[in-house]
């Protein structure tokens, strides 16, 4: 893994800039140690038996990054790495190829895929190009931090094609597989990698993920592997692990007269461990994971892992019969749209920010409509005054018996100090008057903006 030995220096160099992008401009030393606070709450989080994250923070995906994300690439080069030396002529089968897909489910930040990519360089460097399906309840939020796995990958592996495509997708939903049929189908690796602790929390979701997997188990392609490991933490894990290889001795116990012939070899380990080979880097010791308060850097990581290769499947034609192409059509479709209402909720709430703005621009005017007002009445009060100092003025000049010219002069200077007085009041007002439409105009053409977004939306 010599080429993520950087890993943690390419991380924060891609915080860094997203923050600079977000208008904020922190040191190093100053943003890693902002992060302290989110990684002691997410190591709170993952120390309970059901684990449950609220990822839509950006801190709380920085603080992820830099704590467990090296690990759990290096945990996926593990796993793969074991299974190589325990049946290299196994593994030939799935990887001895030009060009591979493979499906992330539940993948998060997808840090499976650095992993992955690492192994083919070290056993399969014939592999040339990758396709990556990421699979995520929650795709959206993380796009940003897959951003930054893409970002490395274009750093460390630029001799690969690379794709990664992330989907919405709820494992814990009754035949939400079923929407992804085809990908399935043209995939030849599945992975699930610390998620199942954050399912099985009762029966009936046990129940609904297990369906799942035998779906997946039933239509994964001959020659294909599926992956399932996780943190030596969670007892419901172990429980899931258990059921799965039940379902798939079950599948097992083949009946060559009919039509549903399959075979798979089940590889468990339940105590495997490894110690980090990414070096940390000097900049995380001092700043974040500084070795005091929860903040201990991981070198030691226990994991256990399930693997399941499916050697061979004969076409299966009652389940043929029973799935209807163009219902599995229509359940793409449905799935697409999904993530185009999960995407409409971010542009809804960017539209309510909008509306907000809206609101106080609003105020904002209406206020200067209520300044220019005063303003002009004080411009008439004052107007009103100089008006009749001037008639006072000229009343008692009438009166007097003689007029002496510097008198007259004085007369006419004020006189002609009015006309300029009333001159520059009247280009105010006109100029105020002109402010205040260039405000609600520009004000219009914002909420048509707004507006024809929406419209392009829903198209």
């Amino acid at each position: 893994m010599n080429e993520l030995n950087n890993l943690y220096h390419l991380i924060i160099e891609n915080l860094i800039d997203l923050n600079r992008l977000q208008g904020k401009s922190l040191s190093i030393k100053s943003y890693l140690q902002s992060l302290q606070p989110d990684v002691k709450r997410l190591r709170s989080s993952f120390h309970t038996n059901h684990v449950s994250v609220d990822y839509s923070n950006y801190n709380t995906q920085a603080a992820y990054l830099l704590a467990y994300y090296p690990h759990h690439v290096e945990m996926t080069y593990r796993v793969l790495e074991s299974l190589q030396e325990k049946d290299p002529s196994l593994m030939q089968l799935v990887f001895d190829k030009k060009h591979l897909k493979v499906c992330l489910f539940c993948a998060g930040a997808a840090p499976e895929a650095l992993g992955l990519l690492s192994f083919l360089r070290q056993f399969y460097p014939e592999v040339k190009s990758i396709v990556i399906y990421s699979y995520d309840l929650y795709s959206d939020t993380w796009r940003i931090s897959q951003d930054i796995t893409k970002n490395i990958i274009n750093n460390c592996f630029k001799d690969y094609h690379f794709a990664l495509l992330s989907h919405h997708l709820d494992i814990n939903q009754i035949d939400s597989f079923f929407s992804i049929f085809s990908n399935i189908k043209d995939s030849s690796i599945f992975m699930f990698q610390n998620c199942l602790n954050e399912f099985g929390k009762n029966d009936k979701d046990l129940k609904i993920i297990l369906e799942n997997m035998k779906f997946l188990s039933e239509n994964m392609p001959s020659h294909s592997f599926m992956f399932i490991n996780d943190l030596r933490l969670y007892t419901q894990v172990n429980r899931i692990i258990d059921s799965i290889i039940s379902i798939i001795n079950d599948l097992n116990k083949t009946n060559f007269d009919d039509y549903n012939e399959q075979a798979f070899l089940i590889n468990k380990s339940m105590e495997e461990t490894f110690k980090s080979s990414i070096a940390i880097s000097d900049n995380v010791t001092k700043y974040l994971l500084t070795g005091a308060n929860n903040l201990i850097p991981r070198k030691i990581i226990n994991y256990n892992y399930l693997s399941v290769y499916k050697i061979f499947t004969k076409e299966n034609k009652l389940f043929e019969q029973s799935i209807d192409n163009k219902y599995i059509d229509l359940l793409e479709q449905f799935n697409r749209l999904q993530t185009k209402f999960n995407s409409f909720d971010v542009k809804l709430e960017q539209l309510l920010a909008v509306e907000s703005n809206y609101l106080k621009i609003s105020e904002i005017v209406e206020s200067y409509d209520q300044k220019l007002e005063e303003f002009q009445t004080t411009l008439q009060k004052q107007k009103d005054t100089i008006q009749a100092d001037l008639e006072t003025f000229k009343s008692h000049l009438q009166n007097l018996e003689t007029k002496n010219s510097k008198q007259k002069i004085k007369l006419e200077e004020i006189e002609r100090r009015l006309n300029r007085f009333q001159e520059e009041r009247k280009n105010l007002t006109r100029q105020l008057e002109r402010n205040r439409k260039a405000v609600i105009f520009a004000i219009l053409i914002g909420l048509l903006g707004v507006i024809l977004g929406v419209i392009a939306l829903f198209r």
